[in-house]
């Protein structure tokens, strides 16, 4: 295959440009999917967290922290906000959980997320995504194992 000066430039770069640069765009794309609805990426986590069921406050906590790590107060206000919707409340356990309203909301906001993450991922075989999740996932543990 033939390699054009870009893309020899673009493989020179090294992949903590790439992470951060897929980053960025998946946050911009992601926003203008969503804030037809009013929606942050926050708001869209939580529902989809309380959409596979009821949630502790910890347990909601730790589910987004990898999200929310630079936001401490984020979570805080994106429940509060999502209450006053009408989408969120507590059940007879204090745990979070998603109204009528809440699941409606999450069902129509997942068909655009799917979208998105399609438009994502046209021309990657499921095959190289395994592989690249599986490379960062090392990658990751490496670094994690490093600082013990």
């Amino acid at each position: 295959m033939y390699m054009t000066k870009d893309m020899k430039i673009a493989s020179r770069r090294p992949i903590g440009y790439w992470l951060k640069h897929l980053d960025r765009l998946i946050e911009d794309t992601f926003s203008r999917t969503l804030a037809g609805q009013g929606l942050t990426r926050r708001h869209w986590q939580v529902l989809n967290t309380l959409a596979h069921g009821p949630a502790s406050p910890a347990d909601l906590t730790k589910a987004l922290d990898p999200f929310l790590r630079d936001d401490p107060t984020g979570q805080a206000t994106t429940e509060a906000d999502l209450i006053d919707r009408g989408w969120v409340s507590h059940d007879q356990d204090g745990r979070f959980c998603l109204t009528l309203h809440g699941q409606t909301a999450h069902q129509q906001t997942h068909k655009q997320v799917q979208q998105t993450r399609e438009l994502m991922l046209h021309g990657v075989h499921a095959g190289e995504y395994a592989a690249v999740i599986d490379i960062l996932t090392r990658m990751a543990a490496n670094l994690e194992t490093s600082t013990a």
